[in-house]
């Protein structure tokens, strides 16, 4: 059996113990190696339901240009946005676009880039509600006034308010000190 992700396995026990049961590999592709991947691909033209549809001259233009793009935005590389980006110019080739395809590649990469604003948070949702309890004690410790306790919180975590007065009440609880603290 083979998975493939684009993430790190998520710090859960299920997986954990998974990953001590299998053989984990984790490829990390440079930029340059994807380019040249793209520009190698790009050589061989690009194929439509077995037909060559475009050109590998055509298509190194294209993929140079989805590479000066991606470059621009500070996207990944991704051989998916070259897949797409050979589709936007065949469609525009073939009179079926009102836009250039330069525009559409453009358009698919600053797309592609707002997908993930923030790194993927990996921990178990209790290993993340345990750092919030250490922050609101870490706070606590520190500052006295409720509203800057609240604000600080919210600065630091990224978490509603709702969520420090939920934190806040495990905290005075006393419940998962040994949990936490341990």
């Amino acid at each position: 059996m083979i998975l493939i992700s684009n993430r790190p396995l998520a710090d859960l026990p299920e997986l954990r113990a998974l990953a001590t049961r299998i053989e984990v590999q984790r490829l990390e592709v440079t930029d340059a190696e994807l380019a040249a991947l793209m520009r190698s691909l790009a050589g061989q033209g690009y194929r439509l339901q077995g037909k060559l549809a475009i050109g590998a001259e055509e298509c190194l233009k294209v993929t140079e240009h989805l590479l000066k793009e991606c470059r621009a935005v500070g996207c990944p590389l991704d051989l998916r946005l070259q897949q797409k980006a050979f589709q936007s110019y065949l469609q525009f080739a073939t009179d079926c676009s009102v836009s250039h395809w330069e525009d559409l590649v453009a358009a698919s990469v600053r797309e592609a880039t707002c997908h993930f604003r923030h790194e993927a948070n990996t921990a178990s949702p209790e290993a993340r509600k345990t750092r919030r309890r250490n922050v609101v004690r870490d706070i606590i410790g520190k500052v006295a006034d409720a509203k800057e306790q609240e604000q600080l919180y919210t600065q630091q975590t990224g978490a509603s308010r709702a969520d420090f007065f939920r934190r806040k009440r495990e905290v005075e609880s006393g419940e998962f000190d040994d949990h936490d603290l341990a």
